[in-house]
């Protein structure tokens, strides 16, 4: 099978926004555009490699694998939200649509988009469907990136002219999304249940999100086409990171999630009503004015907050460290090996899943 090169480059692109997301600096322009456009980003590419497979009895394995690593990767830590779960849906529910007509698969694209949000505003406004359908990665959000996914495979991979006309509309429609959620946060007129349905905010799978998320992705993926033509050899190292993202995503679970679980502030927690009794009745007699009383009684209940709950601790250094280990590690062992180390693990389990299939 030919490798894509593009799409590892867009794979590695969207491994390392998500890395960026969760040890990046806050507040900073890149943390806006890493936000939910990284992992969507994968999410689509994902729908790519389903289309690229193609056989139905391998891509669920691989699906089912994925889930079970994915719930591995959130038991092991807490601070990263792993997305291999959503992935590993999007695997194993939309293998059938891989024989439909591409009118019918944009029809099914679009029908999640609309669908998708109008269930965040069922759970938002009765409970329901949080836990398997809702944040932080909605499962018929995942579902729309990756439909979207198998359109790309089939229409732009190999089409430079359409590729050109993406990476632009897509980038409006991106950046877009980013202005629009700064509005939304101000809008405090709209309806609740309305600002749920069209909410841009990343992970929310409201329209806005979805919609600007796909035109991101659909952008980051185009542009990742073009370079590679243009930049192939200089490429290497990112597409080598590509080529092997499962290994690279795990490792990043695996190292940042126990540090960063490790690192929250000291928690703030003192009971008021744990304070003695007696002191404070001394406070009341001992009070000659009412001032002076409320002065001593907000003293006597104030909680003291430790210096180290008002730090915020900086793990951007993680960033720098996790991009350098993988552009020197991943081209390192794809000189030696055709498949990263959990890359061959899965080739081979799905191998011998198929065997004992027949």
């Amino acid at each position: 099978m030919t490798r894509l090169h593009g799409i590892d480059l867009a794979r590695a692109l969207a491994i390392l926004g998500m890395v960026f997301a969760h040890v990046g600096p806050a507040n900073y322009f890149g943390d806006a555009l890493t936000r939910g456009y990284a992992s969507a980003t994968f999410a689509v590419l994902a729908g790519v490699s389903l289309s690229i497979i193609s056989s139905s009895y391998r891509l669920m394995v691989r699906g089912v694998l994925l889930m079970v690593i994915g719930c591995l990767l959130q038991l092991a830590q807490s601070s990263i939200a792993v997305v291999l779960v959503a992935i590993g849906i999007i695997f194993v529910l939309l293998p059938p649509v891989l024989r439909w007509r591409s009118r019918w698969v944009a029809a099914l694209c679009g029908g999640f988009m609309l669908i998708g949000p109008g269930v965040q505003v069922v759970s938002e406004w009765n409970g329901t469907y949080t836990e398997v359908l809702g944040m932080p990665y909605p499962a018929i959000a995942w579902l729309t990136y990756g439909t979207l996914g198998i359109l790309i495979h089939r229409h732009l991979v190999h089409s430079a002219a359409l590729q050109g006309i993406v990476l632009v509309l897509g980038t409006a429609i991106g950046a877009a999304g980013v202005v629009v959620r700064d509005v939304f946060a101000e809008a405090i007129w709209i309806p609740k249940l309305v600002s749920v349905y069209f909410s841009p905010e990343p992970h929310q799978g409201g329209l806005l999100d979805v919609a600007c998320s796909c035109g991101a992705a659909s952008a980051a993926i185009a542009g990742c086409l073009l370079l590679v033509q243009m930049f192939y050899r200089p490429l290497y190292p990112l597409r080598a990171l590509g080529a092997m993202s499962l290994t690279f995503y795990v490792c990043h679970v695996l190292t940042a999630g126990p540090i960063m679980d490790h690192s929250v502030s000291e928690p703030v927690s003192v009971e008021p009503m744990a304070k003695n009794w007696e002191k404070f009745q001394t406070i009341v007699r001992s009070a000659e004015t009412y001032s002076e009383f409320a002065a001593e009684e907000q003293e006597f209940y104030a909680q003291t907050v430790p210096e180290s709950a008002l730090e915020e601790t900086d793990h951007t250094p993680i960033f720098w460290y996790t991009l350098a280990a993988g552009l020197v590690c991943a081209p390192l062992w794809l000189w030696f090996f055709r498949r990263g180390p959990l890359e061959w693990v899965m080739h081979r389990l799905i191998e011998r899943a198929e065997r004992d299939r027949f």
